[in-house]
C-alpha cells in the first residue's frame, strides 16, 4: 500500500542516492510529461558523445555532412562529459505537453543570478579547454549569454530535430499511453516497477539505481510530486532531476527507441545530407498533394516556416503548386520524383 498517516513517500537513488521525503499528497501529483527542449539538449549531447548510442546512428547519418548549426558549440560547452549540466537549459516541463518555443521563452526568462550560478558550477566540471573558454566568456556577460543560449537552442532545433519531431513525439506519446494504461489497470506501484529495470518501488520508496558515482542527498518533496518523463535520447539509464526549484523528475528511456529510426526512409535519409532534414522530409511527404496548413500541422511547425521550405523546393524545381478552391496544394515534380526515387 502507499504511505499514509505518519508514514512517508520516499524517492531514493541507490549508490548515487537521493532520498525524497513527502506526504501521500505527492502521489496525487505524480504525472507524465514530455519536453521538446529536453530531447533537443539530449540529442546535442549524443552528437558529440555518440559512444554507446547505436540506436541513433541512422539519425546521425541522416544529418549528413551539413555544417554544424549556429550555436551548437555553445550548447555543447555546457555539457561536460562528466559533471554538472545547467538545469535552466532544459527545466522539467510544467504541463503534460509543451512546445519548443514555449520552453525556449522560459529559458530566455531565466533569472541572471541562477544562470550565473549554474554556469559557474558547470565551468568547474568542464575539463575541455576550448569549452571552458566559451563558458568563461558567457560568465563575463550573463545577460548576453542568456540571449545567445536561447538563439542557439532555436537554431539547433531547426537544424537537428524539427523535421524529425513528429516521429519522436509519436514514440513518446505511445510510451505515455502504454504506461497510463498500466496505471489504470494495475496501479502506481506496478507502473513504477515496469518503467525501467533501474527504477523500482520498494518499502515505500521509489529507487533509481545508478552506480557510476557514489554520494547521498536528501530533499523534502513538500507536496511537489514527481514528473515521469520518457525520452528518446536518454539511453540506457534513467536520470533524476531533483535540485530545487524544479519539480522532481525521473527521465527514463522511452519504449521502442530501438525502432525509432528503423522507419526512416532510405531516400529521406540520403536526401537529408543534400537538402537538410526538413526539406528532405517535405519532399518525401509530397508524393501526394498537400497544403501549407496541413503540412504545418503534420510537422508541428509554424505555417511561415513550412512556407519558406516550400519556396526553396519550388525554386529548385522539385515541387510545383496548384490552386484547389481556396487552398494552394504542393506536390513533387518529375525532377523531384527522380531525385527522391534515385536516392538509395
Amino acid at each position: 500500500m502507499l504511505a499514509s498517516g505518519s508514514e512517508t513517500f520516499v524517492l531514493k537513488r541507490i549508490e548515487s542516492m537521493y532520498v525524497l521525503h513527502s506526504s501521500p499528497a505527492d502521489l496525487l501529483r505524480c504525472r507524465f510529461a514530455l519536453s521538446p527542449l529536453w530531447e533537443l539538449t539530449s540529442a546535442v549531447r549524443i552528437m558529440h558523445q555518440p559512444a554507446g548510442q547505436r540506436w541513433h546512428l541512422p539519425w546521425l547519418a541522416a544529418l549528413g555532412d551539413t555544417d554544424p548549426p549556429a550555436g551548437l558549440a555553445l550548447l555543447q560547452a555546457m555539457q561536460p562529459s562528466r559533471g554538472w549540466n545547467p538545469d535552466f537549459l532544459a527545466p522539467p516541463p510544467r504541463a503534460p505537453s509543451t512546445t519548443l518555443q514555449d520552453e525556449v521563452e522560459r529559458v530566455a526568462r531565466t533569472a541572471l543570478p541562477r544562470l550565473t550560478e549554474e554556469l559557474a558550477r558547470c565551468r568547474a566540471d568542464q575539463a575541455d579547454p576550448v569549452a571552458g573558454r566559451v563558458l568563461d566568456r558567457m560568465l563575463r556577460d550573463p545577460a548576453r549569454a542568456r540571449d545567445r543560449i536561447a538563439a542557439a537552442l532555436q537554431s539547433c532545433w531547426e537544424a537537428l530535430l524539427e523535421a524529425h519531431w513528429p516521429r519522436v513525439k509519436s514514440l513518446l506519446d505511445a510510451d505515455i499511453a502504454h504506461h497510463a494504461k498500466q496505471l489504470a489497470d494495475h496501479g502506481l506501484i506496478a507502473l513504477l516497477n515496469e518503467l525501467h529495470p533501474e527504477i523500482r518501488w520498494r518499502a515505500n520508496a521509489v529507487e533509481v539505481c545508478w552506480a557510476q558515482r557514489a554520494f547521498e542527498e536528501s530533499r523534502e518533496l513538500g507536496g511537489a510530486g514527481i514528473v515521469l518523463m520518457p525520452s528518446a535520447f536518454v539511453w540506457p539509464h534513467p536520470i533524476a532531476i531533483l535540485d530545487p526549484p524544479w519539480q522532481p523528475t525521473i527521465v527514463y528511456p522511452a519504449r521502442g527507441v530501438g525502432e525509432l529510426w528503423q522507419q526512416l526512409p532510405g531516400a529521406e535519409a540520403a536526401l537529408s545530407g543534400v537538402l537538410g532534414p526538413t526539406r528532405a522530409r517535405l519532399l518525401t511527404d509530397l508524393a501526394e498533394p498537400a497544403s501549407t496548413s496541413w503540412l504545418a500541422e503534420r510537422f508541428e511547425m509554424a505555417p511561415s516556416t513550412i512556407s519558406r521550405h516550400l519556396i526553396l523546393l519550388q525554386a529548385a524545381g522539385l515541387i510545383r503548386s496548384r490552386r484547389a478552391g481556396h487552398q494552394v496544394l504542393y506536390q513533387r515534380t518529375p525532377l523531384g520524383e527522380a531525385l527522391h526515387d534515385g536516392a538509395p
